[in-house]
């Protein structure tokens, strides 16, 4: 197909260039002038003319179906008719009245199937709506049983979530007990702990306190031994030397004394013996004293009271007797007078030595005392501390056993709660299983109660199927004889199946007829349709739903518009012509059955560039054409569509605006300068 398209364009290029070729002048050296034509898009309209045939669109061959005479005929060619019109009867056949009494049999016979029918129905049809009376009943209760058992149940779910609610209250609150119990005895025992350690701390202070005062006793009561045995010994030396003095008195004669002292002074003699007789007695009491106290058959209080008394008498008497010696030494003036000064010295020296003693003594006295009364505040603090510290930790041991009472107490009673939960979860799960089992228990009952009873209709629909099928059977047979014998006896009247006219008629009254055989064409023409056979070229521009005009010359309205309902699939092999049909309104009715009529198409393309068939170029199987383009020729290759005449249709390759030369292009090539002569072509 290319290549003898290819060849046509060829053949029409060369002729149009030949044609052109007379009319050129002589080929000049200078620059050829060429015309030009600036390309637009533009339509190419055809019109196409065919002839074509009416017919309606609703045409029907009537046929015999019976053998018989036409005994009558009611319409004739071109009369109006409507559905069930009776257009011809038969004559009687052989076997009518047989068939009217086979006919009258079968409509009693179907009578009877049908009452039968009917008393069957309305037996079963009472007979399972009792039945399903029960179901419903049964289905009642059903829906109420499963409403109270769900209610009931979901009560009891309610108080089996309400129990493990509780229950894991009381786990919770034990076990918050538990690690609050702990948390707090824990401290408390920290608190006991810190107690016991103050206990052993002012236990420890108490002893230190004990050990410190013993040793200071110790140390006191060794400085007071110390004291009491200077001043043992300073009373033994002083009893040694008043012996001397006391021995001296004695040798001295009372002459001398008289002598001395101008009278008689014998008492002088006699005082000093009878204080160193006192003192003598108070020294051996004194002896005996110190040594109880040295089997420490005297306290150290007692020692002081005694030590203070006698120091003091025996200083007394030592006053005394320092003053007789001094008397006698001065009365008696002779050679034991150094002696007697030494002793009496030495009794001097002992004075103030136990003055100086009974300082001291005084001093540890008073130290003694003060020890003592530090010693009891220091030991009453300490006892005082020792005695809170273990009140105190008794109290906390108290406190600790009170509390782990108080603990224990509180565990039990929480575990008592726990066990309470428990034994009510239980109880409410065992009820609620119990109640679940009753209720699927009853609700089966109920289920297979339900069951037997859909089963039971079930069967009794079956039944009545069955039984109503059988009698339709019977009626269906009957009724089918009965159509059978009515369509037998109804085909002696040829009616019409729609509303229309006569077309065609194809025999007459007396004409023997047999089954199949033509009798009438009847039809509608309100709306027709036209057939028409067109060549290939028009049939693939054509479209369904696009209109035609219609040309009738024998009818006062001449024009008319169709439109196109089908376009047949393929070509007759011979014409190569294919079939379309269109359809129109038969508005004055003035269009029959088998008219002729012409037909137009109007092919409208779309915008399209069209050039001169002599314009272009053709070399090795492509087509070109020479555009204008600032003073030189272009040469630019196309892709050409359909021709009509002598112009063809452009695809792609030139664009509007484009100046096509339309001149001189036979000796042009890519290029080439040229001078332009405008001629704009449309």
């Amino acid at each position: 197909m290319n290549k003898l398209l290819i060849i046509t364009i060829s053949l029409l290029i060369l002729f149009f260039s030949a044609c052109s070729n007379q009319n050129e002048p002589e080929k000049k050296v200078q620059i050829p002038k060429v015309q030009i034509q600036v390309l637009n898009f533009t339509k190419n309209n055809n019109f196409k003319k065919v002839i074509g045939t009416i017919k309606p669109i609703n045409e029907i061959l009537i046929k015999a179906e019976l053998s018989g005479r036409i005994n009558k005929l009611n319409f004739k060619v071109g009369d109006k008719i409507e559905k069930e019109d009776i257009l011809a009867e038969l004559g009687d056949s052989q076997g009518m009245d047989a068939l009217m009494i086979q006919y009258l049999d079968a409509l009693k016979s179907y009578q009877n199937v049908q009452n039968l029918n009917s008393n069957t129905e309305n037996l079963y049809d009472n007979t399972i709506s009792s039945t399903n009376d029960s179901l419903t009943n049964s289905f009642s209760i059903l829906s109420k049983t499963k409403t109270s058992s769900q209610l009931q149940i979901d009560l009891l779910e309610e108080q089996v979530s309400d129990a493990k609610k509780v229950l894991e209250n009381a786990k919770n609150n034990l076990e918050t007990a538990k690690k609050t119990n702990e948390l707090e005895l824990s401290q408390t025992e920290n608190s006991q702990e810190q107690l016991k350690m103050n206990l052993d701390f002012a236990e420890k202070n108490l002893e230190n306190t004990e050990l410190s005062l013993k040793k200071a006793e110790q140390d006191l009561e060794k400085n007071t031994s110390t004291l009491f045995n200077t001043v043992y010994s300073a009373m033994t030396k002083t009893e040694v030397e008043m012996d001397k003095i006391r021995g001296y008195t004695n040798s001295t004669s009372n002459d001398a004394y008289d002598e001395a002292f101008g009278v008689s002074n014998s008492n002088l003699k006699t005082n000093v013996f009878l204080e160193f007789q006192f003192f003598d007695s108070e020294m051996k009491e004194f002896k005996k004293i110190y040594k109880d106290y040295e089997i420490e058959k005297y306290t150290l209080d007692e020692m002081f009271d005694y030590f203070e008394q006698y120091l003091s008498s025996e200083r007394d008497y030592l006053d005394k007797y320092y003053v007789l010696a001094t008397d006698y030494t001065t009365a008696v003036g002779n050679v034991q007078q150094i002696t007697v000064d030494s002793l009496v010295s030495n009794i001097y020296g002992l004075v103030i030595g136990l003055a100086t003693q009974q300082n001291s003594l005084n001093q540890l006295q008073q130290a003694f005392e003060q020890l003592k009364l530090d010693s009891d505040i220091a030991l009453l603090a300490s006892q005082n501390q020792y005695n809170q510290a273990e009140t105190a930790y008794e109290n906390s041991s108290d406190s600790v056993n009170l509390l782990q009472q108080k603990h224990d107490n509180q565990i039990s009673s929480l575990e008592f709660a726990l066990d309470i939960a428990k034994n009510n979860l239980v109880k409410a799960e065992t009820q609620l299983e119990k109640t679940k089992v009753d209720v699927d228990l009853q609700i089966k009952n109920l289920t297979n109660s339900i069951e037997n009873l859909a089963n039971t209709v079930s069967q009794q629909q079956a039944n009545k199927s069955l039984q109503l099928t059988q009698l339709e059977g019977q009626s269906n047979k009957t009724n089918t004889q009965i159509d059978i014998l009515e369509s037998q006896l109804k085909r002696k009247f040829i009616k019409s199946p729609i509303d229309g006219i006569i077309l065609q008629k194809y025999t007459e009254p007396g004409n023997l007829v047999n089954p199949g055989e033509p009798l009438f064409s009847v039809g509608d023409l309100d709306e027709v349709k036209i057939i028409a056979s067109v060549n290939q070229d028009i049939l693939s521009e054509l479209k369904v739903n696009e209109e035609a005009n219609i040309y009738c010359d024998k009818c006062e309205v001449k024009n008319y518009k169709a439109q196109i309902i089908n376009i047949s699939d393929s070509l007759d092999q011979i014409t190569k012509q294919g079939v379309i049909e269109l359809k129109l309104q038969n508005i004055n009715k003035e269009l029959k059955s088998n008219m002729i009529v012409d037909i137009d198409f109007t092919v409208d393309e779309e915008d399209k560039i069209f050039i001169p068939m002599k314009n272009i170029k053709i070399s090795n199987s492509e087509y070109s054409v020479f555009v204008y383009e600032n003073g030189l020729a272009i040469e630019k290759t196309i892709e050409i569509g359909n021709i009509f005449g002598d112009m063809v249709e452009i695809i792609s390759g030139l664009n509007q605006g484009d100046i096509l030369i339309i001149s001189n292009t036979q000796d042009l090539k890519d290029g080439d300068k040229v001078e332009r002569e405008k001629v704009r072509v449309k």
